[in-house]
């Protein structure tokens, strides 16, 4: 054992560049799959930290609109109910409003605003296992008035002290006065891995939306027994719904698993998993490409290690104990690499943290990392390791006294193959480069149908006084002379998401039609710089109570010829006619074509938008929160610039591309430095060749051709093979866009452009630095 490491390491430090190309390549490359590995592990983690995860399972309603299959995820709080209720094989169930409209809460002298505040039914606890700190989960929600809040908010409202049975103060949002609260019990903060994230859960008893079936606004959570049948229960969900509201048009309900919320859309189609098995297939490439450079390179100089073996075996060494030698070098030269890729991996962390937004921990007593490296390890011997291994230990001892066994043609095929492979991963990774942040530009600069410059928001949602006062507040911020305008709607207008069925003058007998609902003030239109094509709008009479607004996909899909004038019910509103027809705008995530939707007047609106005038945000800014002071001075002032809620909508996508284009970068530069070990070797192969070459006045540009050629030929092998592969990948990825560019030829073009460069650049340092090497000297040397 200890020979055999020693002749490893003199191997390792006699051929010094080509093991450096070998570790350091393969090294780079593990650094990246374990970060990947690390972003794809926590991606499939949401939601399983739950001993019951896969038997908690979301309710989800499916039904037609105008023709077409939707699936919502929001659903009645009466589904909880009856499933707790009437279905035998459903364990328990709760109803869960994820956006509470409390505002803040209150103890003594500290306050804790809160927007991550929800209401559950007192079953909560016992659909999701959290860890009590103090009170239990028997008793979680006792009465109307109680509240379970988490370690972080205790610490931050009562400092050391015992929360149990403390008293708060709720706040004056969602139209209530405030109202004392007691604390039921204390739970350990919730995991990152999750979109169940809160810090206070209060009670559902005194909502008015409690136990009904008319408000598709609520999240409805099942716990269904360990041997229930899933099909069964989601049909008599179904037939309950239909058997308590006449006409309610819901076709089925599919109950989604707690674990697939983050992987799958509402209809099961992929969302999540599509970027798992994007950076899944990154990682296995980068470690087929490193194991590429290390075969290429081990059977490139197999001619100098096989007399060594030749040697070794005339001496009596058996082919086992050269076999285990081989092997023993991949498994040392990989555990090298390791070594600094994990180092590599703990001081990247921080940086990659901040890139993913995730909280990602390097531990190496963590079993996750291990099992990333076991995988790894295993692969790299059998994809590099046996076929260097096998050679070197079956070949004939006189083979290496007669030729150079790295000249055989099976050799010389196999590296071909391999160079042409790794390069047909380069090309493609190099097009889906171009391709993709080509697609997110796109999406960054398409026209939004509204204009979001110099703008910034503020949430009125949870300020009765300031909701109250907003007219005011209105006419305050428009004397401003920083202030360009100032306007408001129900909810942010690059995220609508309350839909509503409705009717009208014309419409056929038996036709369900839904649609997106968003109120706003009279001025909305100017001051976001959105077009109306048809009609006046709101005119500010008393009849725009009963005025609407339709979008043009919404006219389009209801058929209405000349809709202006023709009556229309909003059933939840009221009756009343469309007054316009605005141009299309972006309401939602430009994943999704636009909807239809019809917009309202609301005197009082929600979220409030505030233009600055050129060069003056600053003062806008400052100017607003003074206002804001005068009529509710103990709520904080906060806003969002519109530009940045953009971003944020935006963030994940942005993420993954930046992920990509990095370690798309680091395949390219892995594939380069095994290239150029390639080049080196060959370069040392052909110094006479060379010499003798120059003495017969060959010039330095006609040696560096003849380096170049072959490996020039290779990667346009390589690129012919990959671009029909690319462009279907890409075609198939594009499709998840509504909105999306076309795939052209210049980017194929581009690509293999840079890829000639890349070749050009690895290969004609190392040919051009061989042809100048002195003839003379290059023949006595052979």
């Amino acid at each position: 054992m200890f020979s055999h490491l020693k002749i490893t390491y003199r191997n390792l430090r006699r051929n010094s560049l080509y093991s450096s190309i070998n570790i350091g390549g393969l090294a780079v490359s593990l650094a990246a799959v374990i970060l990947i590995m690390l972003w794809v592990w926590d991606e499939l983690s949401y939601e399983r930290f739950y001993e019951r995860a896969n038997d908690i399972c979301v309710a989800i309603g499916n039904f037609e609109n105008d023709g077409q299959d939707m699936y919502w995820s929001y659903t009645p709080t009466a589904v909880s109910y009856v499933a707790r209720e009437e279905i035998p094989g459903v364990e328990t169930a709760c109803a869960v409003n994820m956006q509470y409209d409390l505002g803040f809460v209150e103890y003594e002298d500290r306050k804790f605003i809160g927007d991550d505040f929800i209401t559950a039914d007192t079953t909560f606890f016992r659909v999701f296992d959290n860890t009590f700190l103090e009170g239990s989960s028997a008793n979680a929600l006792p009465d109307p008035y109680s509240v379970v809040i988490t370690e972080s908010m205790a610490r931050k409202l009562f400092g050391n002290e015992s929360a149990l049975g403390k008293q708060l103060t709720g706040g004056n949002g969602g139209g209530q006065e405030n109202e004392i609260y007691h604390v039921s019990g204390v739970v350990k903060d919730q995991p990152s891995n999750t979109y169940m994230r809160y810090s206070a859960v209060f009670s559902f008893e005194r909502s008015k939306y409690k136990n009904t079936w008319g408000r598709w606004a609520f999240k409805n959570f099942i716990l269904l027994k360990p041997d229930a049948d899933k099909s069964l229960i989601e049909k008599q969900l179904c037939d309950l719904h239909n058997k308590n509201v006449s006409n309610a048009g819901v076709k089925s309900y599919r109950l989604q698993p707690l674990p697939d919320t983050r992987m799958h859309a509402a209809d099961g189609s992929d969302t999540g998993i599509a970027s798992v098995r994007l950076f899944s297939v990154i990682a296995l490439a980068l470690l087929v490409i490193a194991c590429i450079n290390y075969v290429n390179l081990v059977t490139a100089r197999a001619g100098k290690r096989g007399k060594e073996i030749a040697v070794r075996k005339i001496l009596g060494a058996k082919k086992n104990s050269l076999f285990g030698q081989m092997i023993g070098e991949a498994v040392i030269l990989f555990l090298a690499a390791l070594a600094i890729a994990l180092l590599l991996v703990l001081l990247s962390i921080p940086f990659y943290n901040q890139i993913t937004g995730k909280m990602l921990r390097f531990s190496l007593i963590n079993p996750g990392l291990w099992a990333i490296c076991g995988v790894m390890l295993v692969s790299v011997v059998l994809l590099a390791g046996i076929y260097p291994a096998v050679k070197l230990a079956l070949f004939k001892p006189l083979d290496a006294f007669k030729q150079n066994i790295s000249k055989s043609k099976l050799d010389f095929s196999l590296r071909k193959a391999l160079v042409v492979c790794q390069f047909a991963a380069t090309v493609t990774l190099i097009v889906s480069t171009i391709v993709l942040n080509r697609q997110m530009g796109y999406m960054r600069q398409k026209d939004l149908g509204f204009n979001k410059e110099q703008a910034f928001l503020t949430n009125m949602f949870s300020n009765l006084n300031m909701r109250n006062n907003y007219r005011n507040f209105k006419n305050d911020l428009e004397n401003e002379p920083s202030i360009a305008g100032v306007t408001g709607s129900s909810a942010n207008i690059m995220d609508v998401g309350a839909m509503s069925n409705i009717t009208w003058e014309g419409m056929q007998d038996g036709r369900e039609f839904s649609l997106s609902t968003e109120g706003i003030d009279r001025d909305f239109f100017v001051m976001m710089d959105m077009q109306l094509v048809e009609g006046s709008g709101f005119t500010g009479s008393s009849a725009d109570s009963s005025r609407y607004i339709l979008n043009e996909t919404a006219v389009k899909q209801m058929g209405i010829d000349q809709p202006v004038g023709k009556a229309i019910d909003l059933p939840w509103r009221g009756k009343g006619v469309i007054a316009g027809v605005v141009r299309d705008f972006h309401f939602k995530h430009m994943n999704e074509s636009i909807g239809p939707i019809i917009m309202y007047l609301q005197e009082a609106p929600w979220t409030i938008y505030v233009r600055a005038k050129q060069g003056k945000i600053a003062e806008a800014i400052a100017a607003t929160g003074r206002a804001w002071k005068m009529y509710d001075p103990d709520f904080p002032f906060s806003y969002q610039f519109m530009d940045d809620t953009f971003a944020e909508m935006y963030s994940n996508d942005q993420m993954q591309e930046r992920l990509f284009n990095i370690f798309s970068v680091i395949a390219i530069l892995v594939s380069c430095l095994g290239l150029f070990g390639l080049v080196t070797y060959t370069a040392e192969t052909k110094t006479r060749e060379i010499g003798i070459r120059k003495v017969l006045g060959a010039s330095i540009v006609g040696i560096v051709e003849m380096l170049s050629k072959e490996f020039l030929i290779l990667v346009g092998i390589a690129m012919l093979i990959a671009f029909p592969l690319a462009y279907y990948w890409l075609d198939k990825m594009l499709q998840d866009y509504a909105y999306r560019i076309g795939i052209s030829w210049w980017m194929f073009a581009l690509a293999g452009i840079v890829t000639v460069a890349l070749t050009l650049l690895t290969v004609g340092w190392k040919a051009v630095k061989a042809a100048m090497t002195n003839p003379v000297k290059a023949i006595k040397s052979e």
